[in-house]
């Protein structure tokens, strides 16, 4: 079992900036790799390669829509969720999941024993925005 690295790059659907990761394929064929301690490029082999790792590159931060309306007192925390993102997933989730009791908390007078209670409370108002909609809670 061999691996190999790749560049990728492709469009941003939303922005039309590039997007480049970096790819760490796995391939199964051993005949790919020559004597030469080479990788022989025309090989089959690289026709299906088993994608293992993918690493944004560029843009550095990775944000989602238009972060210009995010009120200043938020959009700290939130560039922290997403700078992290590409690093570890878990601690973007534990940011953004703090994030979300800040406002529920300070914008929404929401306090209860915890976020899911807070969330549930919210989510049981009248007049929320048309933008939200409330989902069951399992």
């Amino acid at each position: 079992m061999h691996y190999g690295k790749a560049v990728n790059y492709a469009t941003c659907p939303e922005c039309n900036k590039v997007i480049v990761e970096l790819i760490t394929v796995k391939i199964d064929d051993v005949d790919v790799y020559n004597e030469a301690s080479q990788y022989d490029l025309d090989s089959d082999a690289y026709d299906n390669p088993i994608i293992k790792e993918r690493i944004l590159i560029y843009p550095k931060d990775q944000k989602f829509g238009d972060a210009s309306s995010i009120p200043e007192n938020y959009f700290k925390d939130y560039i922290e969720a997403c700078n992290v993102l590409k690093i570890s997933p878990k601690s973007s989730a534990a940011l953004s999941r703090r994030l979300l009791q800040k406002i529920l908390r300070e914008e929404y007078k929401i306090q209860k024993k915890n976020l899911i209670s807070e969330i549930e409370e919210f989510v049981s108002k009248e007049n929320l925005p048309l933008y939200i909609e409330p989902v069951p809670i399992a």
